[in-house]
């Protein structure tokens, strides 16, 4: 059944690189400087909150749009580059790091007559976020962090939870919950009802608090994001020069470092360009996750497949040399008879 999703993945995605760090350089040709561009992609259902965390992060005024709909806003992934330094203005290494923000549309929108809004597009225009054909959407060329948007002001439902496994599915389970960050929005509304942060994820699923447990980022972000938004549009200084960071950016800026040193500490690595840098998924670390999950021959069915080939091949030298290689057809006759024994293929979570 995944077969179409596969499809439509690899057809949006180009080459793929590594992260890009631009060096400044003095007159006598000395690096003075080095910048590491870096990006994070807002995931989750739709209704979470995405577009709002994205604004909170993102320098200037409000770039994604954000309002209260009975339907998904967003239908098409975009990015803004961050406030900076860093990540909403905290950095999360040093000062040379430029982070970029990519606002996704939401999964199990169930509107199915809306163009764009089917799952299988939807996953369509997140694996887009790593395609490095489209520079416009990412800069960076690959994805560093995965924040993972939830809506405390309601139940965590099985749609949910269903985008997980979806997410999962497409990045590959280890990359994907090691560079995940959780974030709840309208955390506002839970202290206005006087509900404990701590009461309400003690509520929460069994699958929920399994997946706190398995991704890097560690525990959940709550944002209050309804007071930075308002501020922000009307104010398009950062944040950072405000004097008025947000504790949500603080508090996120904390949980990437938590998956950073999760993916440092990691036994999977890219199989990208340079295997050597492993903190990011690039578009080849997704068609390696479908490859992973494509369904593998049988002995009998490899068997037959064997026979198929060397049977046309026989056919092509009689054709050639006009007759048969008797030793030849020996050969191919005892290949045919013995099954070789079939290699263990690994996938990208063995190492889990």
């Amino acid at each position: 059944p995944e077969a179409p999703r596969v499809c439509r993945a690899f057809a949006l995605l180009g080459s793929f690189g590594d992260t890009p760090r631009h060096r400044a350089m003095s007159a006598d040709g000395d690096e003075v400087r080095r910048t590491t561009e870096r990006c994070i992609v807002l995931v989750g259902a739709v209704g979470a909150g995405k577009s709002s965390v994205g604004n909170a992060l993102a320098s200037g005024q409000n770039p994604f749009t954000a309002r209260r709909s009975a339907s998904g806003v967003t239908s098409t992934s975009s990015g803004a580059a961050c406030a900076g330094p860093g990540l909403g203005g905290v950095a999360i290494v040093d000062g040379n790091e430029t982070w970029w923000v990519i606002d996704t549309p939401g999964l199990s929108d169930g509107n199915e007559t809306k163009p764009g809004s089917s799952d299988d597009e939807v996953l369509g225009e997140i694996v887009r976020c790593c395609a490095s054909s489209d520079h416009r959407l990412n800069p960076t060329f690959g994805i560093d962090i995965f924040a993972l948007v939830f809506n405390a002001s309601g139940r965590v439902t099985a749609g949910d939870l269903r985008v997980v496994e979806d997410l999962k599915l497409t990045f590959g389970a280890g990359r994907f919950l090691e560079r995940c960050v959780v974030v709840f929005t309208h955390a506002d509304v839970l202290r206005t009802e006087g509900c404990d942060l701590e009461a309400y994820l003690s509520q929460c699923p069994e699958a929920m608090r399994t997946l706190l447990s398995q991704i890097g980022g560690g525990e959940p972000v709550f944002a209050d994001l309804a007071g930075v938004n308002s501020a922000k549009g009307s104010n398009s200084r950062s944040l950072k020069t405000t004097g008025s960071l947000s504790p949500f950016v603080v508090d996120l800026a904390t949980a990437v470092r938590r998956a950073d040193a999760a993916v440092a500490n990691s036994c999977l690595r890219s199989v990208g360009i340079d295997p050597a840098d492993k903190r990011r998924v690039v578009a080849a670390d997704v068609i390696a996750a479908a490859q992973a999950r494509a369904p593998k021959l049988g002995m009998k069915a490899a068997r037959r497949q064997r026979q198929e080939v060397n049977k046309k091949r026989r056919e092509t030298q009689d054709a050639t040399q006009g007759g048969g290689d008797w030793v030849g057809d020996l050969g191919a006759w005892v290949s045919n008879l013995i099954a070789p024994i079939a290699p263990v293929e690994k996938t990208v979570d063995d190492c889990l």
